[in-house]
């Protein structure tokens, strides 16, 4: 039987790839009618070589080993599932027309449909594949996009020289705490300010696991040189604290963001003057 299919196989090659691609390039929406005449041909081509490859040696093996090359040339997108059952369709019209005009066998029919059903699982595995690779691209995208805003949400702006201010807004929760870290370190390496007036008045609530990590901040920021002000301690904070086994007398703390501008400018030998 391969001795009658492959022959076939190898004299009709080209016209198959010829009548395939003008085929699918008739297919308005498709990739193959995007892409152009040039590209499907390159896939179609390298569907046929592997057909007569495979056939020859009675395993797809060749399929299996080029079809996700010849797919990514084709399209640098996912291929979508109408797309690659086109492509199937096609390619299988046009061979089985042939084997029943030569008076093949049945058995010459079974050996091409095998390596279809082979295609057909190939294509499925691309799919999924594609798939998760684009689940992971958009993951990593909003994941890029939350911590963009996260930090936006946090800003840390100079209000003198030397000086920072850091408002908190909203709910601090441990996530947004390291964000909070990783921020203040940056900005304190490049600014080299003295000092960072922390305010945490306008946070709604926060809890032992985000004041251990703000203290931890303050520890940190210290090495670099800069003290931090802690400003607007609510109640809740300052119990939280309290039961920390901590030493909180290292702490430096104000009622207001003008207490706090006001014992920076003390301790950088400062102070505002009324204009004459």
């Amino acid at each position: 039987m391969r001795e009658d299919l492959s022959p076939l196989l190898q004299r009709a090659a080209a016209v198959i790839v010829r009548d395939v691609t003008g085929s699918l390039g008739e297919r308005s929406g498709s990739v193959y009618r995007a892409r152009g005449a040039a590209a499907t041909t390159r896939v179609v081509e390298a569907l046929v070589t592997a057909l007569v490859a495979d056939v020859a040696t009675g395993a797809a093996r060749t399929l299996r080993s080029i079809l996700r090359d010849a797919l990514n040339e084709l399209s640098e997108a996912a291929i979508s599932f109408r797309d690659l059952r086109l492509l199937q369709e096609a390619l299988r019209a046009d061979l089985f027309v042939r084997i029943e005009a030569a008076g093949l066998p049945l058995a010459a029919l079974r050996a091409v449909e095998d390596w279809f059903h082979e295609l057909t699982h190939q294509c499925s595995l691309y799919l999924i594949s594609q798939r998760e690779v684009l689940i992971d691209r958009q993951a990593s995208e909003i994941e890029v996009k939350l911590a963009e805003q996260r930090q936006l949400s946090i800003p840390i702006v100079p209000i003198h020289a030397g000086v920072l201010v850091a408002p908190l807004v909203g709910n601090l929760d441990a996530y947004r705490a390291q964000v909070l870290t990783a921020r203040v370190l940056e900005v304190v390496g490049h600014s080299r300010a003295r000092l960072l007036l922390l305010d945490v008045s306008g946070v709604a609530k926060i809890d032992q696991e985000v004041v251990d990590h703000l203290l931890r901040t303050t520890r940190a920021v210290r090495l670099l040189g800069c003290e931090v002000v802690l400003i607007g301690i609510a109640a809740e904070f300052a119990r939280t604290i309290a039961t920390l086994a901590v030493d909180y007398r290292d702490l430096t703390v104000r009622r207001s963001l003008q207490d706090g501008f006001a014992y920076a400018l003390a301790t950088m030998g400062l102070a505002i003057a009324a204009a004459r």
